[in-house]
């Protein structure tokens, strides 16, 4: 009786200290997928201040670009995917509260449509960069996801 009471108390006690320990296994890939029903993998990302209340426009840009700077870039002609937050660590579910903010797809003839499910998250912002995780999907041809690096431009 006294070993089963001491086996109770330690698995009482496992369970204890390993509850509340819910950490994400994300995937190590870099932001891909599709977009327009095309293969889609980002180059580089640029924020770029939105707003007077200090909210960023990210856009996550493929390796259709040229160049090598993120922050030569401030517009494209070429799919993309933009989001408008302000800079703060978090966990966010896309849509954001703020329709017109969330994630959008952009595609190459000059429409957009907002992403439908997924979520964001910031682990870090740090010389001027974010580090972070997006999932957006609309549609089976217009879904991503993967890690990221923003270049915080201005």
């Amino acid at each position: 009786m006294k070993a089963a009471s001491l086996f109770l108390l330690f698995l009482g006690l496992f369970f204890l200290t390993n509850c509340g320990e819910s950490e994400i296994q994300l995937p190590d890939q870099v932001l891909v997928g599709q977009v327009e029903g095309e293969a889609w993998e980002l180059k580089f990302a640029n924020a770029y201040i939105y707003s007077s209340d200090l909210k960023y426009q990210i856009k996550f840009l493929s390796t259709k670009e040229g160049g090598q700077d993120p922050c030569a870039l401030p517009s494209t002609a070429n799919s993309h995917i933009s989001l408008i937050m302000p800079l703060q660590r978090g966990s966010f579910s896309i849509p954001l509260p703020i329709t017109t903010e969330s994630a959008r797809f952009h595609w190459s003839d000059g429409s957009s449509a907002i992403a439908t499910s997924g979520f964001l998250e910031i682990f870090d912002i740090d010389n001027l960069r974010i580090f972070g995780y997006l999932q957006a999907q609309l549609d089976d041809e217009n879904t991503v996801e993967g890690s990221f690096e923003v270049q915080i431009c201005n």
